[in-house]
């Protein structure tokens, strides 16, 4: 009785996630693309515009990237990487590392690359499915409901409660 209580609560919570995440949220983009992410690997850097003070690091650092996905994979940018003197926000690149790039386009064609932050979302994702794997084997169905229930929390939060406090509703009333 308690397994086939679990199985329903799970089919509905994935029913339910399934059209959160199919519901618009009012904010898609359907207009013309001005720039896109892409996963950019670092193959040169200079860092001879980087003045150091102390223990924080200010300046340009420039980068030299090749694209890794997506339509224009393979293209190299260069870009540059502002250190503004705050060391939680500053990231320093080293030839070899994995960059989130942003592409600012006209029309087809790559006329500004930013580096925003080292690229982890494989390692994340990677270790959610760790965590999905050894909590479904750990806990059984209690563990696929938690999970199923963090899923459901986190899609209401990113397609209801956020849309939401956009349009400037009052989230209390």
């Amino acid at each position: 009785m308690k397994d086939k209580y679990h199985a329903i609560l799970a089919l509905l919570l994935s029913l339910a996630s399934l059209l959160l995440f199919l519901l618009p949220s009012g904010f898609e983009r359907k207009d013309a693309t001005f720039s896109t992410r892409a996963k950019g690997v670092v193959l040169e850097v200079d860092d001879s515009r980087i003045f150091r003070f102390g223990i924080v690091r200010e300046g340009v650092q420039e980068v030299k990237l090749r694209i890794l996905r997506g339509p224009y994979k393979g293209l190299e940018v260069e870009a540059s990487n502002q250190l503004i003197g705050k060391m939680e926000l500053d990231k320093l690149f080293a030839p070899g590392d994995k960059a989130l790039v942003v592409l600012d386009l006209n029309g087809d064609r790559v006329v500004h690359a930013n580096v925003v932050d080292h690229y982890r979302l494989d390692t994340e994702l990677l270790l959610f499915g760790l965590f999905s794997v050894l909590l479904v084997a750990f806990a059984g169905w209690t563990g696929l409901s938690a999970l199923l229930s963090f899923v459901f929390s986190a899609l209401v939060i990113w397609k209801i409660l956020l849309p939401g406090f956009l349009k400037g509703m009052d989230p209390l009333r």
